[in-house]
């Protein structure tokens, strides 16, 4: 007989691999549907009173549901939460920073950020120049991300830029002149959000300049350009890029590929927004080139792949 990872004792039987103590359960008991008990069962589980996965002891063992299992496991404090965690027991194992499969900062930004964070500058400010959200550069200055790196962590209320009465009225009069959300935010350091409370008159009201009424301006794409964003995403170019260069998010880089927008303008439609695919050679050198510690985002760039891609490739050996 063997032992599993999580303890339970297996061996070789007619019907294949069973568990030890299913089968002592099975063999010792009088009713007749025990014998289904031998394999492995979602709706139907041997459970062990004594709490020790190994023994097979007939007078230990019940029969339960998944729920009662999962019930006696937190009723004797074995579920894995806080320090019985795999976050803690197991650091080694969870990706962090750069190897993080969705990560978008480096180390040296992190620390750049905070130091900038602490002589003044806004996180509004940053945000459109590190290409993050101002909800993910609050979690830099935090420490709630990127524990590890160190710097100096903001404590107490965020800083959050604050537009002058002036700049209020110059940021509705472009709004109302036509220029895009996106663009202004840019412009004065502070969020989409900010852009379109200030001009709509939810915010600083008092501050004057044309209060917008209705929707407000967002980037449209001409025929041509969607025409050229569906080929090049044929052509196997990312999703991520073609948003970045067209000016627009990636959910309507994907609406517009698979033909849910507009769905007028010609190009070819695809059933799903295309991943690229690496080959054999291409996965052998991105595998080589972790293990001799290349970020994750350099070989991202390098194979245009996102780096949740080379993640999953790396993650496999």
């Amino acid at each position: 007989m063997t032992r599993r990872k999580a303890g339970y004792g297996v061996f070789g039987y007619s019907c294949g691999r069973v568990l030890a103590h299913r089968f002592a359960y099975a063999a010792v008991s009088v009713s007749d549907d025990a014998l289904p008990l031998v394999r492995d069962s979602i709706d139907r589980c041997v459970l062990h009173t004594c709490d020790e996965p190994l023994c097979c002891n007939p007078a230990h063992l019940r029969v339960g549901s998944h729920a009662d299992n999962m019930r006696d496991r937190h009723a004797r404090h074995r579920t894995a939460c806080g320090d019985r965690s795999g976050a803690r027991t197991r650091p080694d194992r969870r990706p962090r920073g750069e190897d993080h499969g969705a990560s978008k900062l480096t180390a040296v930004q992190v620390l750049e950020i905070r130091e900038r964070y602490t002589h003044g500058e806004s996180c509004g400010a940053m945000c459109g120049q590190y290409d993050v959200s101002q909800h993910a550069i609050y979690d830099v200055v935090r420490g709630r991300h990127w524990k590890h790196v160190g710097g100096r962590v903001a404590t107490g209320d965020l800083r959050r830029r604050t537009l002058t009465d002036a700049q209020v009225q110059q940021l509705r009069e472009r709004v109302a002149s036509g220029d895009l959300l996106v663009d202004a935010a840019r412009d004065f350091g502070v969020s989409d959000g900010e852009v379109s409370r200030i001009a709509r008159g939810i915010k600083r009201k008092h501050a004057g300049g044309p209060i917008a009424i209705g929707s407000l301006r967002r980037k449209k794409l001409t025929d041509g350009q969607v025409c050229q964003l569906r080929e090049r995403v044929a052509a196997g170019d990312r999703l991520v890029d073609l948003a970045r260069t067209f000016g627009v998010s990636d959910g309507e880089v994907s609406r517009i590929v698979r033909g849910l927008s507009y769905a007028h303008a010609g190009g070819p439609i695809l059933a799903s927004a295309r991943k690229r695919k690496l080959s054999d050679a291409a996965i052998v050198a991105i595998r080589t080139a972790r293990a001799s510690g290349v970020p994750v985002k350099e070989l991202s760039t390098r194979f245009s792949v996102s780096a949740v891609a080379i993640y999953k490739v790396t993650a496999t050996t």
